[in-house]
């Protein structure tokens, strides 16, 4: 593969992933497996498609393409370094953008509650009401 073609299906890979569209995500991993685990601009995947497709459109398509993604190869543990420090994980991607299910799916497939996901679920969820904190509950009962 060409370098320039090569460009052109990271493209490809990335509007797949801000689109939260699981079928061309597949057919680009068909074509090129290491998309799911290649840093992109040194954001792992799984980091570029919880925080481009965030605001736009359907949790269940976000989620369906998590599933791809971590049936790829994907690390459910993904993160990066802030410059102010700390982690950003996959699971505090879930709990900023309060999705649940994504959640118990980066753990089911194998990812560890970090602290500074944690530490959000309790912030998020501290002016709840204490019988309502599935973050809290989900992260604790692990």
């Amino acid at each position: 593969m060409s370098q320039q073609q090569r460009q052109t299906a990271e493209s490809a890979f990335v509007q797949a992933l801000r689109n939260a569209d699981a079928r061309a995500l597949s057919r680009r991993l068909a074509a090129d497996p290491r998309f799911a685990t290649e840093p992109i601009d040194g954001v792992p995947p799984l980091l570029v498609l919880l925080r481009r497709s965030r605001g736009s459109g359907d949790p269940a398509a976000r989620r369906a393409c998590a599933r791809v993604l971590l049936d790829a190869g994907a690390d459910p543990n993904s993160y990066t370094t802030p410059s102010y420090g700390g982690r950003a994980s996959a699971l505090l991607e879930c709990v900023t953008c309060d999705d649940i299910e994504l959640a118990q799916l980066l753990l089911d497939r194998g990812a560890t509650v970090d602290q500074e996901a944690f530490e959000e679920a309790c912030v998020c969820e501290e002016f709840n009401d204490v019988d309502d904190r599935p973050f809290y509950d989900l992260f604790c009962c692990r």
